[in-house]
């Protein structure tokens, strides 16, 4: 994947001494929107020292990322942000491979980062000129380069947080990032630059979580005996026949009018496929080096006559 560059020469270069992004920042925020409540307005944060460029002028704290509406939808998450367990496929991860979407697993969880990446992309332009934002887009590089993969080898399963190690040379904990520094990762040593306040890392915000990693996937055949259209699926083996009946949705919008078999058997649809005996034989047919394709079994979908709205 190419990753473009998000910093431009001209955010670097300034014609005349820099000037802090306090006092445009703070002043949006002062007054309410008109017609709108101020307990509605957008939330001061506190306000601290600023860089030595402007003396007396103040930098609100980094804002809290607003979560899109597409990650709560995607996860059926609730007001407060927490994700419904769903479940991904790895394949359906990987297609969120961009900057304006990126999703990554990690330790089971799939996350979605755009906001984390919009919210620092909108800072970075600050780099260089406060010392808030020293480091701009540099720290989002190796979050980039594995977009739509899994990251877990970044994280301690025990303790859910980046690896750690001893530097032999200073003989202090430091994390773990062969691949460079990432977000909410504190640099190696002292610094007055970096910013202590962010709450909690992104890794441990359940706000990025829309779901949970599939533990095993395998695919089905599902066959519409009324117009003998067969489609295959690949779907999570955690997942009950209903969620499976709404991956299919996009293939049939009225799915639900129809009776789901196999092996001429009625399935429950609370129920996940093997809890539905219909078996996941892929590690047999490893073994004796069959093609699981040739075996992969069909659900066969019995038309009610009792058509539902499209």
């Amino acid at each position: 994947m190419t990753i473009a560059p998000f910093m431009r020469e001209a955010d670097f270069t300034l014609s005349q001494p820099p000037t802090c992004p306090t006092a445009k920042l703070a002043s949006s925020t002062e007054q309410p929107t008109a017609g709108v409540s101020a307990s509605q307005a957008p939330h001061q944060h506190p306000a601290r020292a600023c860089c030595p460029a402007e003396p007396g002028a103040t930098l609100p704290n980094p804002p809290t990322p607003e979560l899109h509406s597409s990650v709560l939808a995607a996860s059926g998450a609730d007001a407060d942000g927490m994700a419904a367990r769903s479940f991904f496929t790895p394949a359906e991860v990987a297609a969120h491979n961009t900057a304006a979407d990126l999703w990554v697993s990690f330790l089971g969880r799939v996350c979605d980062l755009s906001p984390l990446m919009e919210q620092h992309r909108s800072l970075s332009k600050y780099a260089g000129v406060c010392h808030m934002f020293p480091a701009g887009d540099a720290l989002l590089l190796p979050i980039m380069e594995f977009a739509g993969k899994d990251i877990s080898s970044w994280f301690d399963p025990d303790t859910e947080d980046v690896l750690k190690y001893v530097d032999p040379m200073t003989n202090c904990v430091r994390y773990y990032t062969p691949r460079g520094r990432f977000v909410h990762v504190p640099p190696a040593g002292p610094r007055s630059d970096w910013a202590t306040d962010i709450s909690q890392p992104w890794w441990r915000d359940k706000r990025y979580q829309v779901g949970l990693l599939s533990a095993k996937t395998r695919w089905i055949r599902v066959i519409n005996t009324l117009t003998s259209q067969e489609q295959r699926l690949q779907v999570c083996s955690e997942e009950t026949l209903t969620e499976i009946l709404r991956r299919y949705l996009r293939y049939n919008s009225h799915a639900c009018s129809y009776t789901w078999k196999h092996a001429g058997v009625s399935l429950d649809m609370s129920k996940t496929l093997s809890e539905n005996n219909v078996l996941d034989d892929d590690h047999q047919l490893q073994q004796l080096r069959l093609d699981r394709d040739l075996f992969t079994p069909a659900l066969l979908l019995h038309f009610n006559d009792d058509l539902t709205e499209g």
